[in-house]
């Protein structure tokens, strides 16, 4: 069973609690120290092949199991996106050609000891090859017309372009 929650954090707090009526579910006792975590790889000018990988330093002063998120921006927006979760060893292996192409790409590395969360962003920028553009076509019945809808995928944002279909005269 999953489920979130998002509570006020309370400073001072040393444990987080889930009670049912027939008592306690589950325990989670909070950390006095945040992990810290420093990116090692990429540092900044490199091209990007087919794989890569990012590397790291952390640890935590109370040393609490940790777990690693990695994510993606091309640098041209703040979207970022997750590329390994639930990592728990310093490094990560990724397929650079499932990644939109870009000359200002940037990875970001985020630690949890399961409470206290820190980040690291790569230093500088690097790059990962363009791709080719990928149309997808999507149609749509509507009554007596359909609706056609294209979609290319690039390094750019998505393209769309709508095209409404009108039935053949017989």
């Amino acid at each position: 069973m999953a489920f979130s929650e998002f509570v006020l954090w309370k400073p001072g707090t040393q444990a987080i609690v889930l009670r049912s009526k027939n008592g306690v579910l589950a325990e989670r006792r909070v950390s006095q120290h945040k992990p810290w975590v420093r990116l090692t790889s990429p540092r900044g000018g490199e091209t990007w092949g087919p794989k890569a990988t990012i590397t790291w330093e952390a640890g935590d002063e109370d040393h609490a199991p940790l777990t690693f998120t990695v994510l993606y921006n091309n640098g041209l927006d703040q979207n970022w996106l997750p590329i390994a979760n639930s990592v728990t060893k310093l490094s990560a292996s990724v397929d650079a050609a499932l990644l939109p192409g870009s000359m200002k790409a940037r990875v970001r590395v985020r630690v949890t000891d399961g409470v206290n969360t820190t980040e690291a962003e790569s230093k500088g920028t690097f790059s990962v090859p363009e791709k080719n553009r990928l149309w997808r076509f999507l149609d749509h019945p509507m009554g007596k017309y359909s609706l056609r809808i294209a979609v290319c995928s690039s390094s750019e944002p998505p393209m769309i372009r709508k095209t409404v279909c009108f039935p053949a005269q017989v």
